[in-house]
This record gives structure tokens, C-alpha cells and sequence, in this order.
């Protein structure tokens, strides 16, 4: 008879009765339970919110953007590495007021422009000579009698660009201003709007001898001369122009300028003070009337100190548009940035390059004046002035003004 094979029982396998928890397992349960809360918290809100009609689903195929209202447009962009805003390139060209006074001859500059790319147009309506090339109101420009015989017609002639796709910018030599100096110094012996002789302030300072062209200044401390020049770009705003470039927002050059006297204020003020109160307040007047103020400097006075004209550097005139004069004919046969000697003449792009990467690493990162590279046009070709444009783009500078003295730019 076989022997029955016992089975072996595992007893822990049945078992029901309590068992031990280990320190692991009790960590783990609690880790779980937090989670779990964390999960239902953060969900109940929104839940809640679409179950009451609170909050819309947004659609499965885009992201959620916020809504803009339609009756305001921005043409502004958004960088998407800092955030911050940023306003598209203006890429300008130089017209003398002769180039609009046919304006017959607008339809031929809009063809040119189109195949440069250019959006805006800076028109010289009042020059070195203190000449306004449009009918001003501006009573003292009426009574110094600086409005020209051939004064252009402006609103025609901004009308014709605006519907060409293409914005104004009016451009006046601001303190250099023979026949205002003139004018608003004569009303009074002792009026500081013209600058004077130190020592006997009778006598009207002239930055040459007067046989040789000597002219007079306004004087750039003067509340009087200051308001001439912001009428005039007032004026010219409420025309229609989109920005005002101001050129010659110094103080003279020339000769015996130890002898110069501007006044009581040059006593408690600097000369930089003197700029930079002028540029603030007419910046912040044009600005609440929706245009822009650009101030147009020489390129080497923002790499180097230029005392007597600015009172030192450009860069810290607090100007929120500097316009940096690039253009060989303006900076002689050679000129030396850092340890580099260029020909501009020769190599306008490599003057272009050099000059603004000075300027941006003296301005620093954190400075918020945006530069515009004024380039020459001139007898170059249109691959010599693309590199130009190339060379202000590298180093950051993305708007421009091409400058050609008769306002020719087929190439």
C-alpha cells in the first residue's frame, strides 16, 4: 500500500491576522496621500469655474493669446529673448526742400525708394543758414524774414508720401541760426537769446571774421531761443510730420571761443545741463503729441569727448533717438577709433563698423538711447552703401538714414 504524500502547508500565505509595516511602506502611503491632495486642490478651482460658465475651453488646435482691441493699432514687436518692446526699423532718406518742390517729381523718388526699401523721408526744411523752406506761422520766423520765396507746399507734399506708404520726418538746425540770433538778440541790448561777447556784451559774438562769413549763434541756454526752435517743430507736428530731427543742438564752433558769454545761467549750469534740459523738455512735448524727436550728432562726438560743442560726450544727452552722423564726406581723409586708422573716403563700411562698435561699448548695455547710422549715398554704388547698412547692422543698428545732398538716389 503506497504511503499517502503529505502536503506541506504555508501557513503565512493564508494568514489574515495582522502583520508588521515597515518604516519604508508608511513613508511611501504618505508621500501617495499628499500627492493625491495636491492634485485634487489644484484642479477644483478650474473645474469648478467651467462647470459655472467662468472659463472657457480654448480651442485644441492654438494656444490662448490674449485679445487686443481693435481700435488701437501697435506696430511694435515683442523680442521674444528679453521681452521687451521693440520698435521696427526706420530706414530714412535725406531730401533738400528743392527735391519737393515740384511735386510732380514725388512719383519718380517713390519708385526709388520702393527698391531701397526706404519707409520714411527727412526733408531740410530749415538749414545751417536759418532759411524755413514752408510757410511757418511762427511769428518769429515771420519777422526775422527767414521764409523762403520758394517755400514748398508741405501739406500736398506730405499727403503724396503718406499715401505712397511713406512718413515725413521735418529736419531744422536747431542754435545754428544766423538771421534768428539776429532778430531775437536785436530785440533787446541786453537779451541773452544771441551769444555775446565776454567782456562787453554789447557787442554780438560771430564764429569767423565777418569778412570771412562770420555768422552769430542762438544761444542754447536762452528760454527764448529754445522756444523758437519748439514752436517751429510744433508747428510742423501739427502739420503732419511724423518726427523731428534736430540738427546742430550745441553750442558754436568756430573761432575765439574763449570769448563767447551766454549769460547769467552759465553760472549755475553746465553746458551739458544746458542741452540736455532743452532735449528732455522738447522730447517730452513732441511725444505727447505722438512724434518723435532725433537728434543728429557727428559720429566722433560720441567716441570721444567734444567739451566746448556738447559740454562732453553725446551719449549722455539723454536724447531717446541719436542720429550719428556717419558719412566719409563728414569725417575727413582718416580718422583713428581705438587703436585703428581708417580712410572713411576708402572704406566707408569699415568706418561705419568701427565707429558705432566704439559708441555701443560706451554707451553700455543698459542704455536707452537707440542710435541711427546716417550714411552716404554719394558717389558710391549700391553694393558700397548696402555694406554700409550691413556694417551698422552688425553692431546692432538696424535703422538708418542714406544721405544724398540733391536728393538723387538712383544708383
Amino acid at each position: 500500500m503506497k504511503r499517502t504524500k503529505k502536503i506541506k502547508r504555508y501557513n503565512r500565505i493564508y494568514r489574515t491576522g495582522r502583520h508588521r509595516v515597515s518604516a519604508l511602506q508608511v513613508i511611501l502611503i504618505t508621500v501617495g496621500c499628499l500627492a493625491l491632495f495636491f492634485v485634487g486642490f489644484s484642479v477644483i478651482g478650474p473645474i469648478s469655474d467651467y462647470l459655472s460658465g467662468k472659463l472657457e475651453p480654448a480651442p485644441s488646435s492654438a494656444p490662448v493669446v490674449p485679445v487686443s482691441d481693435s481700435s488701437s493699432e501697435d506696430t511694435s514687436e515683442v523680442s521674444s529673448d528679453t521681452g521687451t518692446v521693440v520698435n521696427p526699423a526706420t530706414h530714412s532718406a535725406y531730401l533738400p526742400a528743392s527735391a519737393v518742390q515740384d511735386l510732380n517729381g514725388i512719383e519718380t523718388l517713390l519708385s526709388q525708394f520702393q527698391a531701397l526699401d526706404i519707409n520714411n523721408v527727412v526733408i531740410e526744411l530749415k538749414d545751417e543758414e536759418g532759411v524755413v523752406y514752408y510757410n511757418s506761422q511762427v511769428e518769429a520766423a515771420q519777422n526775422a524774414g527767414v521764409i523762403s520765396s520758394d517755400a514748398v507746399d508741405l501739406a500736398a507734399v506730405i499727403e503724396r508720401f503718406t499715401a505712397g506708404g511713406i512718413t515725413v520726418t521735418a529736419k531744422l538746425h536747431a542754435f545754428q541760426d544766423d538771421p534768428a540770433a539776429k532778430y531775437l538778440g536785436g530785440l533787446s541790448a541786453s537779451s541773452d537769446a544771441v551769444v555775446r561777447y565776454r567782456g562787453d556784451t554789447s557787442y554780438v559774438w560771430v564764429d569767423a571774421a565777418v569778412n570771412d562769413g562770420g555768422k552769430r549763434w542762438l544761444n542754447p541756454y536762452s528760454d527764448a531761443a529754445q522756444k523758437y526752435i519748439q514752436d517751429l517743430a510744433d508747428e510742423l507736428v501739427s502739420m503732419g510730420c511724423a518726427n523731428i530731427m534736430l540738427d546742430s543742438v550745441q553750442f558754436p564752433s568756430g573761432e575765439a571761443l574763449n570769448m563767447t558769454d551766454y549769460g547769467s545761467k552759465q553760472d549755475t549750469m553746465t553746458k551739458q545741463e544746458a542741452l540736455q534740459g532743452f532735449i528732455s523738455g522738447l522730447d517730452q512735448d513732441l511725444s505727447a503729441k505722438g512724434a518723435k524727436l532725433i537728434v543728429e550728432v557727428p559720429a566722433m562726438a560720441a567716441i570721444e569727448e567734444q567739451e566746448d560743442q556738447y559740454g562732453g560726450n553725446v551719449l549722455t544727452l539723454g536724447a531717446q533717438y541719436l542720429a550719428l552722423d556717419l558719412m566719409p564726406s563728414e569725417l575727413g581723409n582718416s580718422i583713428t577709433v581705438g587703436e585703428q586708422t581708417i580712410s572713411p573716403a576708402q572704406n566707408p563700411a569699415e568706418a561705419v563698423r568701427a565707429i558705432l562698435a566704439q559708441a555701443k561699448a560706451n554707451m553700455g548695455t543698459s542704455a536707452a538711447t537707440e542710435l541711427i547710422a546716417v550714411l552716404e549715398k554719394g558717389n558710391y554704388t549700391q553694393e558700397q552703401a548696402e555694406a554700409q547698412k550691413a556694417a551698422a547692422q552688425e553692431n546692432g543698428v538696424e535703422s538708418y538714414l542714406l544721405y544724398s545732398e540733391d536728393g538723387d538716389y538712383q544708383f
